[in-house]
Formats: structure tokens, C-alpha cells, sequence
């Protein structure tokens, strides 16, 4: 929070301090009560003020952490892929999809219900 916010808002309760005490003098109420809610104002700005510094602190935390480990991460699938070696890609696949079909070129597929 900026020292202009950080004054505003100590002059805007002291502002309602003075006005619940003249209030509470001569017996006006409403007065009593408008310096009231001067004083949860100012505590209201000052309490949001202090969570955006939080929020933005937090925020800048969690940021770090998520690089941090993201970058662990990249580093762990390198040392992983120079650990393959290039004969692996020769092998066989155990996928059907990737074997052959042994159906001759040119005819026709058969078709359900023909």
C-alpha cells in the first residue's frame, strides 16, 4: 500500500474518531454514527490494501514455484531421452495399429451387411 493510501486512510479514521466524539457530546446520533462508519471505511481500505500486497507477494511466490518446478521438470525429460538410445526406435512395435495389413491392395473392403 502506498504511504498517500496509508494516510488517506489514517486521516479518514482519525476524521471519524472526531466525529463519533462530537456526536457522543452533544447527543447527535446520526453524527456518532456517520464517524463511525468514517473509521470501518478507513479499516476496510486499509485491510483490502494490505491483502492486494499479500495477494500480489503470493502470487509472485506461487509463480516462482510453478518455474521452478517446471523447469526441474524439463530438465528431468532430457536426462530421460539421452538416456534412450537410438536402437530402442528400431524395435518392433507392440501396437497392432502399427503392424501391416494383410489385405491386398486393391480390393475392396469388405462391408457389414453386404
Amino acid at each position: 500500500m502506498s504511504a498517500f493510501n496509508e494516510t488517506e486512510n489514517a486521516l479518514q479514521n482519525g476524521k471519524g474518531k472526531v466525529k463519533e466524539g462530537v456526536g457522543r457530546v452533544i447527543g447527535d446520533d446520526g453524527m456518532r454514527l456517520e464517524g463511525k462508519g468514517d473509521q470501518v471505511a478507513a479499516h476496510a481500505k486499509q485491510f483490502a490494501g494490505k491483502l492486494n500486497e499479500s495477494a500480489k507477494r503470493g502470487g509472485r511466490t506461487v509463480r516462482d514455484k510453478a518455474t521452478e518446478w517446471v523447469a526441474k521438470f524439463h530438465e528431468q525429460l532430457h536426462e530421460a531421452s539421452d538416456k534412450v538410445s537410438d536402437k530402442s526406435w528400431d524395435r518392433p512395435s507392440d501396437n497392432p495399429l502399427d503392424r501391416p495389413v494383410d489385405r491386398p491392395v486393391g480390393r475392396p473392403l469388405d462391408r457389414p451387411g453386404d
